[in-house]
């Protein structure tokens, strides 16, 4: 049995859904209820996070890579919803699986392309407050340090992005996510695999994301009015659109 936490919801081609640092899979709950109805969803936990265990593993993409291929098992082809930091995931996933990721759709791409410097001091400051102070006062401390930017929609939204936070154990602020560095641009420019990037208006990483979405011409960047790094809780809608257009070939990307 895998050693992390799944759910499988409806049915048809697969999208495989990969959550941000530290959330779990109730971040993409507003947009299931549309995706459901054309596809086989999977919607996994990382290590660490929601349901699944902190142990076993040290936590890495790499690990959560492999976590996501035994999930995947014999499915011949699966089509990938990755956010902020599970898009590193993602192309981990794609390296360990190549021929079985296909079409991808890539959210908010933290600390991506190219190196955020701001943001990775900011991370590193609560990696140290985990280390000295403990990780549960790192956690409850992390929205105020680590500055994404307000989530739009007032404060129901505030409470489902705190719903996907919910069982968040802290396991990579005292593991780290190894020493090996990767060239993330190379490892995606290696992948023949068709992507449309994603992106709020108001995203921090907005700049790192439209220079990402310009390393091929046929890549196409959506921008969406008014929202931040979450997406999926803020227009769940217009995302849901972007997604079942791409994926099934309907517009923009066949």
């Amino acid at each position: 049995m895998p050693g992390i936490f799944f759910e499988i919801k409806g049915s048809g081609d697969t999208l495989l859904l990969i959550p941000g640092w530290t959330l779990n899979h109730h971040i993409w709950d507003d947009i299931v209820p549309i995706l459901e109805k054309e596809f086989e969803l999977i919607l996994p936990d990382l290590r660490g996070t929601g349901k699944s265990p902190s142990g076993g593993k040290a936590c890495s993409v790499e690990s959560d890579a492999e976590d996501l291929a035994e999930i995947i098992g014999g499915r011949r082809k699966v089509h990938v919803v990755a956010h902020s930091r599970g898009v590193k995931v993602f192309l981990a996933l794609a390296g360990l699986l190549q021929g079985t990721v296909a079409k991808s759709v890539l959210i908010g791409s933290a600390g991506f392309w190219p190196v955020n410097e701001r943001l990775d001091a900011e991370v590193q400051m609560v990696k140290n407050m985990a280390f000295e102070e403990g990780v549960e006062k790192a956690v409850e401390r992390m929205p105020q340090i680590i500055k994404l930017g307000p989530v739009s929609g007032g404060v129901e939204n505030v409470r489902k992005l705190k719903r996907a936070r919910d069982g968040y154990k802290g396991l990579d602020l005292v593991q780290g996510e190894g020493s090996r560095k990767h060239d993330y641009r190379e490892m995606y420019e290696i992948l023949e695999i068709p992507v449309v990037f994603v992106a709020g208006e108001k995203e921090r990483l907005l700049p790192d994301i439209r220079e990402a979405a310009g390393w091929r011409k046929e890549n196409k960047l959506h921008v969406i009015p008014g929202v931040g790094h979450f997406p999926m809780i803020e227009a769940p809608d217009l995302l849901a659109g972007i997604i079942m257009d791409f994926v099934k070939g309907e517009r923009n990307g066949s």
